[in-house]
């Protein structure tokens, strides 16, 4: 069975937001000590100049640091932690025809998620994939998935485990 979630990928995500959030902190820090730096050089013909200076770093310095948080950071802890929970919770398995249904949406403070229907002998289960790794599920094949709150957390093609 090809499993999508893994502990070291898991890991790797809270790497990844605690990275971005360590580079958000650095970028204003760094803006922080150059503006300090600026304002100790301040004099009466140069004011003008430095004050367009330490606006632009500060200014600068602060978008980019919100656009890691919330393109980097935010993203990646959201994976960690979903991650987390599913690889803690109890797995089940089921059999059918997968299909993927294309519009997908955010979870709240979470991931990107697509609705699945795995069409069972005994009827269709609705389902939810993380949807980055929706490209690889095979859609419109018979397969045998294993599932943590609603959620496909691995497959396997039917006809091989059969």
């Amino acid at each position: 069975m090809t499993h999508f979630y893994t502990p070291e990928r898991a890991k790797k995500s809270r790497l990844r937001a605690q990275i971005s959030l360590a580079a958000a902190g650095a970028m204003v820090l760094i803006a922080w000590a150059v503006c300090a730096y600026l304002c100790t050089r301040v004099r009466t013909a140069n004011a003008a100049l430095l004050f367009r200076w330490v606006l632009a770093l500060s200014a600068g310095s602060g978008w980019t640091a919100i656009l890691l948080i919330s393109l980097a950071y935010s993203p990646a802890r959201a994976e960690a932690r979903h991650m987390e929970s599913i690889l803690k919770g109890p797995a089940e398995e089921a059999a059918g025809v997968l299909t993927l249904y294309p519009e997908e949406f955010r979870i709240p403070r979470g991931i990107r998620v697509r609705k699945a229907r795995l069409d069972t002998p005994d009827g269709p289960v609705s389902l939810r994939l993380d949807a980055s790794l929706a490209p690889l599920l095979p859609v419109g094949r018979s397969v045998r998935v294993q599932i943590v709150r609603q959620f496909i957390t691995g497959w396997e093609d039917r006809h091989e485990s059969d």
